[in-house]
């Protein structure tokens, strides 16, 4: 029973710790949305047929430019760590705080496909394929002038930028986990000692007087295994 129990216990653990890192993703993604609805409102001022492109160039750049120290729980942050882009109403990038990307063609891509349409626009792309710590998250947002979308705005993060958080909270749960299975093992030593060996000295009491080998009566205290081991030896005298 106990060692599947135990083997529950790590199951469930398991699937915990593989839980952690999409609840970051989530939480991530939810912050970034804040973020492009920002710099889109940013690009939309003064915005006739294009994106004001040169509004969010000032703002991000000011931003980036800025070098500060906040603890985080356990780490240490001394700069922004996104970039951005902003398209036409055609998918073409404008601009690109990495300056990587300014002049393609980027309406396949589904957060500015979709944006330019009026949906949601998101997608996580990875650098390797075959590595999921790899990748980034593009959120983007609409930007619109008396009501029709002239252009998109994404903002992008790399995944990797959790992994801290991750792996402090896979070492906390790792502890939790390591905690719990060392208390899962004493309970069950002294649920073992508690009912298994008062079982096994009856067992052998009433081996050893089946054979007439007049066993002296064990000391059960007052528990179950005590009353049954006391009928038996009332039946035994009478």
């Amino acid at each position: 029973f106990f060692f599947v129990l135990i083997a529950g216990f790590l199951l469930l653990f398991q699937v915990l710790e593989d839980e952690i890192r999409p609840r970051y993703l989530e939480a991530l993604e939810e912050s970034l949305n804040d973020t492009v609805h920002i710099l889109a409102a940013a690009a939309e001022d003064g915005a006739t047929d294009k994106p004001n492109v040169q509004a969010v160039r000032r703002l991000f750049e000011a931003a980036r430019s800025r070098r500060f120290n906040a603890r985080i729980y356990q780490l240490t942050k001394e700069k922004i760590n996104v970039s951005v882009y902003i398209t036409d109403a055609r998918g073409i990038v404008l601009y690109d705080s990495a300056g990587v990307r300014e002049g393609q063609d980027y309406s396949s891509w589904n957060d500015v496909k979709k944006t330019l349409r009026g949906e949601y626009g998101a997608r996580a792309t990875r650098r390797q394929k075959d590595d999921p710590k790899s990748g980034s998250l593009y959120i983007a947002a609409p930007v619109r002038s008396h009501g029709r979308i002239i252009g998109s705005v994404t903002v992008v993060k790399a995944n990797d930028s959790i992994q801290p958080f991750v792996r402090i909270a896979q070492r906390k749960l790792s502890q939790a986990a390591g905690f719990t299975g060392l208390l899962v093992l004493l309970l069950g030593a002294g649920v073992f000692f508690w009912i298994t060996m008062p079982i096994r000295r009856l067992t052998d009491y009433v081996r050893d007087t089946a054979q007439r080998k007049r066993p002296p009566f064990p000391e059960f205290g007052k528990n179950e295994i005590g009353d049954l081991a006391r009928a038996f030896e009332q039946l035994r005298t009478e």
